[in-house]
């Protein structure tokens, strides 16, 4: 049975990276590990580029479905006669924000890219120490 569309992405297990917050820490010794770490790093960069799309996906999504109540709100105020009164009158008492959950993708967005701005980051630095030891 396929996953439910809109249930959390698992990552692959780490055995040198963990991310706590928005912050990649590596832990290596040799330099084995430090290519395996790379490795490592590198994918979980495609996990959270995967992750990012998806989140930029149910954006649009959302502000597609906010777009429409917009645009059906409007037409409702522009109609004539009683019906046309009532929604005018009751759309001086809503509000015009986006809705909440459009926001938090946001945030999530933006904590998505700065994990992958760290990973990059974190695989510069290891790359770097490599050529340094060789």
């Amino acid at each position: 049975m396929p996953p439910a569309r809109d249930s959390p992405m698992k990552f692959t297990p780490t055995h040198y990276m963990t991310i706590a917050g928005t912050e990649v820490l590596v832990k290596v010794e040799t330099t084995a590990e430090a290519k395996a770490a790379v490795k490592e790093l590198k994918h979980a960069k495609r996990e959270y580029a995967l992750l990012r799309r998806a989140l930029v996906k149910q954006q649009r999504r959302a502000e597609a479905d906010h777009a429409k109540t917009e645009k059906a709100k409007a037409q409702a105020r522009r109609r004539k006669g009683v019906m046309g009164s009532l929604a005018r009158v009751r759309s001086l008492f809503e509000s015009d924000a986006p809705p909440k959950g459009l926001a938090e993708i946001e945030r999530e967005i933006h904590k998505t890219d700065e994990i992958i701005h760290n990973i990059e980051s974190c695989t510069l630095q290891i790359q770097g120490r490599l050529i340094k030891m060789t």
